[in-house]
Protein backbone atom coordinates (compact mmCIF):
# COMPACT_ATOMS: atom_id res chain seq x y z
CA UNK A 1 0.00 0.00 0.00
CA UNK A 2 2.96 2.40 0.21
CA UNK A 3 3.48 4.46 -2.66
CA UNK A 4 -0.35 4.41 -3.86
CA UNK A 5 -1.38 7.80 -4.40
CA UNK A 6 -5.08 9.07 -2.79
CA UNK A 7 -7.76 7.67 -4.11
CA UNK A 8 -10.14 9.11 -1.77
CA UNK A 9 -11.90 7.53 0.66
CA UNK A 10 -10.95 4.00 -0.25
CA UNK A 11 -10.88 1.45 2.98
CA UNK A 12 -9.40 -2.14 2.26
CA UNK A 13 -10.17 -4.52 5.17
CA UNK A 14 -9.19 -8.10 5.48
CA UNK A 15 -9.72 -10.71 7.43
CA UNK A 16 -8.35 -13.52 9.24
CA UNK A 17 -8.78 -16.50 11.43
CA UNK A 18 -5.25 -16.89 12.74
CA UNK A 19 -4.26 -13.59 13.81
CA UNK A 20 -0.92 -14.72 15.28
CA UNK A 21 -0.19 -16.09 11.45
CA UNK A 22 -0.06 -12.57 10.27
CA UNK A 23 3.39 -10.57 8.98
CA UNK A 24 3.70 -7.94 11.42
CA UNK A 25 4.55 -5.49 8.23
CA UNK A 26 0.48 -5.54 8.05
CA UNK A 27 0.20 -3.80 11.33
CA UNK A 28 2.45 -1.00 10.48
CA UNK A 29 0.58 2.45 10.63
CA UNK A 30 -0.74 3.54 7.35
CA UNK A 31 -1.55 -0.32 6.54
CA UNK A 32 -3.84 -2.58 8.49
CA UNK A 33 -3.19 -0.09 11.64
CA UNK A 34 -7.25 -1.26 12.81
CA UNK A 35 -7.97 -4.53 14.14
CA UNK A 36 -11.20 -5.30 15.34
CA UNK A 37 -11.82 -8.78 17.08
CA UNK A 38 -14.62 -10.54 16.41
CA UNK A 39 -15.35 -13.13 19.00
CA UNK A 40 -17.50 -16.46 19.02
CA UNK A 41 -21.00 -15.89 19.89
CA UNK A 42 -22.56 -16.50 23.79
CA UNK A 43 -25.38 -18.49 24.60
CA UNK A 44 -27.78 -16.06 23.36
CA UNK A 45 -26.37 -15.14 20.26
CA UNK A 46 -25.62 -18.40 19.37
CA UNK A 47 -29.53 -19.48 20.52
CA UNK A 48 -30.31 -15.77 17.78
CA UNK A 49 -28.48 -17.80 14.94
CA UNK A 50 -29.82 -20.84 15.49
CA UNK A 51 -33.52 -19.81 15.80
CA UNK A 52 -32.10 -17.75 11.85
CA UNK A 53 -30.59 -21.20 10.31
CA UNK A 54 -33.84 -23.09 11.68
CA UNK A 55 -36.57 -21.07 10.87
CA UNK A 56 -37.91 -22.88 7.94
CA UNK A 57 -37.30 -25.80 8.88
CA UNK A 58 -40.01 -27.92 10.92
CA UNK A 59 -38.98 -28.76 14.20
CA UNK A 60 -40.31 -31.42 16.67
CA UNK A 61 -41.73 -30.24 19.92
CA UNK A 62 -38.80 -31.85 21.71
CA UNK A 63 -36.26 -29.86 20.24
CA UNK A 64 -34.83 -27.09 22.52
CA UNK A 65 -32.97 -24.48 20.77
CA UNK A 66 -31.96 -23.10 24.13
CA UNK A 67 -30.58 -26.14 25.25
CA UNK A 68 -28.54 -26.67 21.60
CA UNK A 69 -27.28 -22.98 21.68
CA UNK A 70 -25.83 -23.88 25.76
CA UNK A 71 -24.41 -27.05 24.33
CA UNK A 72 -23.01 -25.16 21.34
CA UNK A 73 -20.11 -23.33 23.71
CA UNK A 74 -17.32 -22.01 20.65
CA UNK A 75 -19.76 -21.91 18.14
CA UNK A 76 -19.57 -19.57 15.13
CA UNK A 77 -22.42 -18.65 13.03
CA UNK A 78 -21.35 -20.92 10.13
CA UNK A 79 -20.38 -23.98 12.47
CA UNK A 80 -24.33 -23.30 13.94
CA UNK A 81 -26.02 -23.13 10.20
CA UNK A 82 -23.26 -26.58 9.75
CA UNK A 83 -24.67 -27.76 12.85
CA UNK A 84 -29.14 -27.07 11.45
CA UNK A 85 -27.75 -28.54 7.84
CA UNK A 86 -26.53 -31.85 9.04
CA UNK A 87 -29.15 -32.12 11.24
CA UNK A 88 -31.70 -31.82 8.44
CA UNK A 89 -29.67 -34.42 6.22
CA UNK A 90 -29.92 -37.17 9.53
CA UNK A 91 -33.68 -36.40 9.17
CA UNK A 92 -33.71 -36.67 5.72
CA UNK A 93 -31.55 -40.01 6.13
CA UNK A 94 -33.75 -41.35 8.81
CA UNK A 95 -37.12 -40.81 6.95
CA UNK A 96 -35.40 -42.74 3.72
CA UNK A 97 -34.89 -45.53 6.56
CA UNK A 98 -38.05 -45.14 7.70
CA UNK A 99 -39.24 -45.34 4.06
CA UNK A 100 -37.11 -48.27 3.51
CA UNK A 101 -38.29 -50.47 5.91
CA UNK A 102 -41.98 -49.69 4.34
CA UNK A 103 -40.88 -51.39 1.53
CA UNK A 104 -42.31 -55.31 1.07
CA UNK A 105 -40.87 -58.38 -0.85
CA UNK A 106 -43.11 -60.44 -2.71
CA UNK A 107 -42.25 -63.57 -4.08
CA UNK A 108 -44.28 -65.83 -7.24
CA UNK A 109 -44.80 -68.83 -7.79
CA UNK A 110 -41.30 -69.08 -10.05
CA UNK A 111 -39.64 -67.23 -7.08
CA UNK A 112 -39.13 -63.89 -8.90
CA UNK A 113 -38.55 -61.21 -6.61
CA UNK A 114 -41.50 -58.49 -7.18
CA UNK A 115 -40.39 -55.15 -5.23
CA UNK A 116 -42.86 -53.01 -4.21
CA UNK A 117 -43.54 -49.71 -2.54
CA UNK A 118 -45.62 -48.00 0.24
CA UNK A 119 -43.66 -44.66 -0.30
CA UNK A 120 -46.20 -41.78 0.93
CA UNK A 121 -43.75 -39.58 -1.50
CA UNK A 122 -42.59 -36.88 1.22
CA UNK A 123 -41.53 -33.59 0.17
CA UNK A 124 -38.51 -32.62 1.86
CA UNK A 125 -40.61 -29.79 3.16
CA UNK A 126 -42.59 -32.70 5.36
CA UNK A 127 -39.89 -33.89 7.14
CA UNK A 128 -39.46 -32.87 11.02
CA UNK A 129 -36.44 -32.13 12.93
CA UNK A 130 -35.95 -33.96 15.76
CA UNK A 131 -33.65 -33.06 19.29
CA UNK A 132 -32.09 -36.64 18.11
CA UNK A 133 -31.79 -35.33 14.44
CA UNK A 134 -29.60 -32.67 16.46
CA UNK A 135 -28.00 -34.87 18.67
CA UNK A 136 -26.32 -36.58 16.28
CA UNK A 137 -25.13 -33.33 14.02
CA UNK A 138 -23.66 -32.08 17.24
CA UNK A 139 -20.80 -34.83 17.14
CA UNK A 140 -19.68 -34.24 13.52
CA UNK A 141 -19.72 -30.56 13.73
CA UNK A 142 -16.28 -28.95 15.49
CA UNK A 143 -16.88 -25.86 16.66
CA UNK A 144 -14.24 -23.38 14.95
CA UNK A 145 -13.57 -20.94 17.73
CA UNK A 146 -11.95 -24.23 19.57
CA UNK A 147 -10.26 -25.92 16.83
CA UNK A 148 -7.00 -23.79 17.44
CA UNK A 149 -6.74 -24.53 21.23
CA UNK A 150 -4.10 -27.13 21.84
CA UNK A 151 -2.39 -29.45 24.72
CA UNK A 152 -0.54 -26.35 26.46
CA UNK A 153 2.26 -27.11 28.76
CA UNK A 154 1.90 -26.00 32.20
CA UNK A 155 4.32 -24.85 34.76
CA UNK A 156 4.36 -25.23 38.58
CA UNK A 157 4.55 -21.31 39.35
CA UNK A 158 0.91 -20.27 40.90
CA UNK A 159 -0.39 -16.91 40.16
CA UNK A 160 -0.37 -16.22 43.64
CA UNK A 161 3.64 -16.17 43.46
CA UNK A 162 3.93 -13.85 40.53
CA UNK A 163 4.90 -10.25 42.09
CA UNK A 164 1.45 -8.76 40.77
CA UNK A 165 -1.14 -6.33 42.18
CA UNK A 166 -4.60 -8.28 43.07
CA UNK A 167 -6.56 -6.32 40.51
CA UNK A 168 -4.19 -7.51 37.35
CA UNK A 169 -4.33 -11.44 38.91
CA UNK A 170 -8.05 -10.97 39.14
CA UNK A 171 -8.49 -9.80 35.33
CA UNK A 172 -5.84 -12.76 34.89
CA UNK A 173 -8.16 -15.21 36.16
CA UNK A 174 -11.73 -13.81 34.87
CA UNK A 175 -9.91 -13.78 31.30
CA UNK A 176 -8.62 -17.40 31.69
CA UNK A 177 -12.36 -18.15 32.93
Amino acid sequence: MDGMSSRGRVIVIGSTNRPDAIDPAFRRTGRFDREIEIKAPDSKGRLDTLRIHTRKMQLAKDVSLEKLAEMCHGFVGADLQGLANEAGMHAVARQRISEDKDNYVNMNVNNNINYSTKRNNNKIDDITITMEDFMYAIKTIKPSAMRQIAPVQTSDVRLEDVGIPENIKQEVRDSIE
